[in-house]
C-alpha cells in the first residue's frame, strides 16, 4: 500500500511514452540501432549515454549494457557518441544498412581518474564478520556488480536491516570462483569469510546474473548467480595502496594490490591485506585477519590461456549474542555478554577462526570464434574452529562422578533480575536489585572466578574449560564448460561439475584455565554406559588438543550437469535451460557413543539424492524504450548436510522421508527508459516445498512436565514468497540524480509441517513418549505465520550529486516495516496443551491461548545514510578517498529474533508471559548505532 500510488503514476507515464514511440514510427522513416556496451572486464555498463549528435536523439543503456535507439535517416552514414562518467568518450561512425542494425559489443575504457567507492554491492568483510557464514542470522544482502537502482539499494541501504531478497535464503544464489562452485555442503551456502580481505580484486571481478534470467557463464539458482572471475589479463596494469578505518567490525585495514606483466605472454596479479581491531561496534569483538592472493597467467595463441590462482585469508574474530529486551534495557545495543577480562586482557569466549587456503587451476581453450572450452580445477585443505566455555567438569569419587560448575553466562536466566521476581506473591526484591547492579556495573564473564574454582580442586581436573568445535575439510573441485555461439545472436553452453569432500568434526580442549585435564563423560546421562562419549575408551582423561565429546567424518560427493540455450531475434529473446544434480552423503563414526552404541561407530548408511531443474524465459522489446520480461522455472536442490542428520555428533541416524527441496518461481518485469528517467518494475511469485530445518535447544515441559535437550526437526516446510520490486532513477541535470527503490513483499508459511524431536534415550524420555530417543509431535500449526527473514517491506529515496571534478555525495533515507519474530514450532503442536503425565489440559482460555501464540511484529523504523568521495590526478598517478556513514540519526531497532523454546507447554508459558518481565522472553538481534567506513588510496 506504500508504493501503489507512485507505481500507477509511473506506469501511466510509461504507457504515454509507449504511445508516443508508436506514433513516431508510423509518421517517419527510421532506423533502429542496437548494441551492448561493456567495460574492459566484459561487465555490462548501465547508464551509458548514447547520442545521435545531428538530431540530439539520446538513450541510455540498461542494466545488461543493451541500448536501442531510433534515428530518422536520410543518408547512409551517421555518428553516435557513447559517454559515461569515469569512462573515455567514444565517437562511433555507423553505416546504415536497412531499417534495423545490430552493432554487437563495444568496450568502453575507464578514465584513470575516478572516485573510489566499493564496487561490489556487499562488503565481504562485513558479511564474514556478521555471523552469516554460520547461520547466526537469516538473510543478508546479495552480491551484485550490475548496479540496478533496486539492487544497489538492497546491498548498500537495506543490508543494515538484514533485508532478505524476496524473503529467500542465500543458498538460492549460487557463487562461483573461476568457474568452481563454492557452496559448502553443511548448509548449502558460500563461505564468504574464505575470501574476505581480497576486496580490490574480488570487487572488480564479479560477473552477475540476477533472478531467473541467465546471460553469463553459470546456470544459477532462484536468485541467480555470482562469479568471481579472477584472471590477470582482465585487469589493467596498476599498483594500488589503500588504508581504511572503521568502527563496524574491524578498526583498520591496510591493502596493496598490483597487476603487471612478466614478458610478452605472462600476466601476474597479487594482493596483500591486513585487518585488525580490538573491538567492533559491539563490545569485546576482536578482529584479526590476513589476506593474500597470487594469480599467474600464460597467454598462448589467440585467446587460449592457462592461469593458476592461490589465496589464503586466515581470520579470527569474536562473536556477539542475541539478548532479551530486559538485558537490552539495562545494557544497550553495544553490549556483548561473551567477553570478560582474563589476567588483565579482554577475552571473548566465543571466537571464530578459519584457515582455508585455495588453489585453482584454469585452462581456457579458444577453438574458434564460435567454440570455447573452459576447464577448472580446485583444491582446498583447511579448518575452522568455534570456541565455547564448558562448565560440566567432574572428577571420580568412589563409584560416581562429582563436580560441575555454575553456568558462567552473565545473562543466564538465573543471573537476571526477572529470575528473582518470578514469584509474584513473594518476589525477592533484594536479589533482583543486586542482580541488576551486577549486570549494569559489569555483566561480563568472570574469568578470574573460573580459574579460582579450578584451582580449588587440587587434583588437576577442571570444572571450567575452553574448548573448540572443530571442522577440518579437504575438498576437490573440477568443472568443464563448453560454449558454442553458432550465430551472432545465439549461444549454447553445457557444463559438467564434480565435487568431492571429506569433512572431519570433533571437539578439543584449548585452555583448562589453570587445571590440566578433563574427564570425557556426559554427566547428565542416567547410567554409567550412557555417560560414555566413547565406549571404546571409557572414562577417558583428555588433555589439551586431544579429541573428546564427539568425533566423526562425513564423505560427500556431488555431480552436476546443465545445459543452456539462448536466441535473440529482432526485439525478442528466448532462453531455455535444464540441470540435473546428484548428491551422496555417508557418515563414519570414530567414537562409539554410550547412548547409541549400535548406531554411532563405523560407517553409516549411504544416502543419495537426485534433483532436477528447468527454467526458461522471454524478453520482448515493444520499442527501444519499453521491454517486457517473463521468466519461470522449477528448481530442485538436494538437502544440505544439516537437513539430513538430526544428531550427527552422536549417531548415524538419517531423517526419514527425505526428498529434494523444490521451488517454483515466476518473475515478470517491465522496463521503461526515457531520456532522463528509467524505471524497472518486477513482480515475483516463489513457492517452496520439502524444506527441512534442524534446531537444538533445552525444552521444559516436553510432552507433559519433563525437560530435555532436544534436536528439533521441522520437516516438509512450505512457504510462499510474492511481491513487487521497484527501481526508479531520474536525472534532473547532468550531475544530480534521484533514486527510488521499493520492495513490497509477503512471505509466509503455507502449511503446517511435521515436527520431530530427538533426544538421548533414557527411562525418563521413554516415559515422556520417546522411543529410542525419537518422538513425532505431529503437525506444527505454522500456516499463515510470516517468515522471519528481515523486513518484508523496504523503501529508499536518495539524492546523489556527481561533480565533473571527480567528487560526489549521496544522502539516502530508508524506511523498513513488517519484520517478524521467529515462532517456536513446538509451541504450535498439540503437545503444548498437555499437562503432567501427558494428559490434556482442561479449561484452557482460548483468548489467552491465541494471544500467547500471536506472532510478534517489530516496529517500523527509519535509517539515514550518506556517502562521499573525491579523487585527484597527480601526473599519471591518482589518489582519493571514500567515506560511508550509516544510521546517522542513531535509530534503534530489532533486526531479527526468535522465541525461546524453554517453556514447551501452555501452563508454563502462560505463567511466564503474565510476569511483568518474563524469564524466557524472546531473544533479539539489535541494530548498530552510527557507524562509519573511511578509505584512502594511492594508485600508480
Amino acid at each position: 500500500m506504500y508504493i501503489g500510488c507512485p507505481i500507477f503514476i509511473i506506469m501511466r507515464l510509461g504507457f504515454l511514452f509507449f504511445l508516443i514511440c508508436v506514433t513516431s514510427l508510423l509518421r517517419s522513416q527510421t532506423t533502429f540501432i542496437e548494441g551492448q556496451l561493456v567495460n574492459e572486464e566484459k561487465v555490462p555498463l548501465e547508464k551509458v549515454l548514447v547520442q545521435h549528435l545531428k538530431t540530439n536523439t539520446t538513450v541510455t543503456s540498461n542494466q545488461e549494457g543493451l541500448f536501442f535507439i531510433e534515428i530518422p535517416t536520410s543518408g547512409t552514414e551517421i555518428e553516435l557518441q557513447l559517454s559515461l562518467l569515469g569512462y573515455q568518450t567514444i565517437l562511433l561512425p555507423v553505416n546504415i544498412k536497412g531499417q534495423r542494425l545490430n552493432l554487437g559489443e563495444w568496450v568502453l575504457i575507464k578514465e584513470r581518474q575516478e572516485v573510489e567507492e566499493p564496487l561490489n554491492l556487499v562488503d565481504f568483510d562485513e558479511i564474514s564478520s556478521s555471523g552469516l557464514d554460520e547461520g547466526a542470522v537469516v538473510g543478508g544482502g546479495l552480491l551484485q556488480s550490475r548496479r540496478t537502482v533496486f539492487l544497489e539499494a538492497v546491498s548498500f541501504q537495506f543490508s543494515s536491516a538484514f533485508f532478505s531478497q524476496r524473503g529467500m535464503h542465500r543458498r538460492h544464489q549460487t557463487v562461483y570462483v573461476n568457474g568452481l562452485k563454492m557452496e559448502e555442503f553443511d548448509r548449502g551456502v558460500a563461505p564468504w569469510s574464505h575470501w574476505s580481505g581480497l576486496n580490490d580484486i574480488t570487487n572488480r571481478s564479479q560477473l552477475v546474473d540476477y533472478g531467473l534470467a541467465s546471460r553469463g557463464n553459470n546456470f544459477g539458482g532462484v536468485l541467480g548467480s555470482v562469479e568471481l572471475f579472477i584472471r590477470p589479463s582482465n585487469f589493467s596494469k596498476r599498483t594500488k595502496i589503500s588504508q581504511a578505518f572503521s568502527n563496524r567490525t574491524y578498526q583498520s585495514r591496510s591493502m596493496i594490490t598490483f597487476h603487471s606483466s612478466l614478458g610478452k605472454d605472462w600476466r601476474i596479479s597479487g594482493l596483500g591485506s591486513f585487518r585488525n581491531g580490538e573491538t567492533g561496534f559491539q563490545e569485546g569483538t576482536p578482529y584479526y585477519a590476513l589476506g593474500g592472493l597470487l594469480s599467474l597467467e600464460k597467454i598462448w595463441k589467440g585467446k587460449t590461456s592457462t592461469w593458476i590462482t592461490l589465496w589464503y585469508t586466515p581470520v579470527e574474530r569474536g562473536r556477539t549474542a542475541p539478548i532479551t529486551q530486559e538485558v537490552f534495557d539495562l545494557k544497550g545495543n553495544r553490549y556483548n555478554p561473551y567477553w570478560g577480562v582474563d589476567q588483565g586482557e579482554r577475552r571473548n569466549a566465543r571466537m571464530h577462526r578459519a584457515k582455508f587456503p585455495y588453489l585453482l587451476l584454469n585452462q581456457a581453450v579458444h577453438f574458434s570464434d564460435k567454440v570455447e572450452l573452459l576447464l577448472s580445477g580446485g583444491y582446498s585443505l583447511g579448518e575452522q574452529a568455534d570456541s565455547r566455555l564448558l562448565y560440566t567438569g567432574v572428577r571420580p569419587i568412589a563409584d560416581t562422578f562429582v563436580g560441575g560448575g555454575k553456568n558462567p553466562d552473565p545473562v543466564y536466566y538465573q543471573n537476571l533480575p526477572s529470575y528473582f521476581l518470578r514469584d509474584r506473591a513473594s518476589p525477592n526484591i533484594e536479589g533482583a536489585y543486586y542482580a541488576q547492579k551486577k549486570l549494569e556495573e559489569s555483566g561480563q564473564i568472570q574469568w578470574g572466578q573460573l580459574r579460582n574454582a579450578n584451582a580449588s580442586i587440587q587434583d588437576g581436573f577442571a570444572r571450567y574449560m575452553l574448548y573448540d568445535d572443530m571442522k577440518q575439510v579437504e575438498m576437490f573441485n573440477a568443472r568443464a564448460q563448453l560454449f558454442f555461439d553458432p550465430k551472432p545472436n545465439a549461444f549454447w553452453k553445457t557444463t559438467f561439475h564434480y565435487r568431492e569432500s571429506l569433512a572431519t568434526y570433533f571437539a578439543q580442549p584449548t585452555d583448562f584455565l589453570g587445571a590440566t585435564q578433563w574427564y570425557d563423560i556426559d554427566p547428565y546421562a542416567e547410567s554409567q554406559n550412557t555417560q560414555q562419549n566413547d565406549l571404546n575408551n571409557p572414562s577417558s582423561i583428555v588433555r589439551s588438543n586431544e579429541k573428546f565429546q564427539y568425533f566423526y567424518e562425513m564423505a560427500i560427493k556431488g555431480v552436476e550437469a546443465n545445459s543452456f540455450w539462448s536466441k535473440q531475434w529482432r526485439g525478442f529473446r528466448l532462453f531455455l535451460g535444464t540441470q540435473v544434480q546428484f548428491r551422496e552423503y555417508q557418515r563414519k563414526g570414530r567414537f562409539q557413543n554410550g547412548a547409541f552404541p549400535e548406531n554411532s561407530f563405523g560407517l553409516g548408511e549411504r544416502v543419495s539424492f537426485r534433483a532436477w531443474t528447468s527454467k526458461g524465459g522471454m524478453e520482448v522489446s515493444l520499442s527501444p524504450r519499453h521491454q517486457i520480461l517473463l521468466y519461470g522455472g522449477v528448481f530442485q536442490r538436494p538437502p544440505s548436510l544439516r537437513s539430513v542428520y538430526p544428531n550427527p555428533r552422536e549417531n548415524n541416524q538419517i531423517l526419514p522421508g527425505l526428498v529434494a527441496e523444490e521451488t517454483k518461481a515466476i518473475e515478470v518485469a517491465y522496463r521503461w527508459q526515457g531520456k532522463q528517467s528509467d524505471m524497472t518494475l518486477k513482480g515475483y511469485w516463489n513457492q517452496q516445498k520439502n524444506g527441512n530445518e534442524v534446531s537444538l535447544y533445552f525444552a521444559d515441559g516436553v510432552g507433559g512436565d519433563e525437560a530435555f535437550f532436544i534436536q528439533e526437526v521441522l520437516q516438509g516446510k512450505e512457504s510462499l514468497h510474492k511481491g513487487l520490486e521497484l527501481g526508479f532513477k531520474h536525472t534532473f541535470v547532468d550531475v544530480l540524480d534521484l533514486k527510488i527503490a521499493a520492495a513490497f513483499g509477503k512471505h509466509q508459511y503455507t502449511n503446517s509441517p511435521n515436527l520431530l524431536l530427538y533426544t538421548e534415550p533414557s527411562v525418563t524420555a521413554e516415559e515422556a513418549g520417546f522411543a529410542q530417543g525419537f518422538k513425532s509431535f505431529g503437525k506444527s500449526n505454522l500456516k499463515g505465520y510470516h517468515l522471519s527473514n528481515g523486513p518484508q517491506q523496504a523503501y529508499s529515496v536518495g539524492l546523489q550529486y556527481n561533480d565533473p571534478d571527480y567528487w560526489r555525495i549521496n544522502l539516502t533515507g530508508n524506511y523498513f516495516s513488517h519484520t517478524y519474530l521467529q515462532p517456536n514450532p513446538l509451541r504450535r503442536t498439540e503437545s503444548f496443551l498437555l499437562g503432567p503425565l501427558g494428559l490434556p489440559l482442561s479449561n484452557v482460555d482460548q483468548e489467552q491461548y491465541k494471544r500467547l501464540l500471536q506472532q510478534e511484529q517489530f516496529p517500523a523504523f527509519f535509517v539515514l545514510n550518506a556517502t562521499a568521495g573525491k579523487s585527484w590526478k597527480i601526473k599519471q598517478n591518482f589518489m582519493g578517498f571514500f567515506a560511508s556513514f550509516q544510521n546517522l540519526l542513531n535509530a534503534t531497532y530489532k533486526t531479527g529474533g526468535f522465541e525461546q523454546g524453554r517453556n514447551a507447554n501452555f501452563n508454563n508459558a502462560l505463567e511466564d508471559h503474565q510476569r511483568d518481565t518474563p524469564i524466557f522472553s524472546p531473544k533479539y538481534w539489535w541494530s548498530r548505532g552510527p557507524t562509519f567506513f573511511i578509505s584512502t588510496y594511492f594508485s600508480f
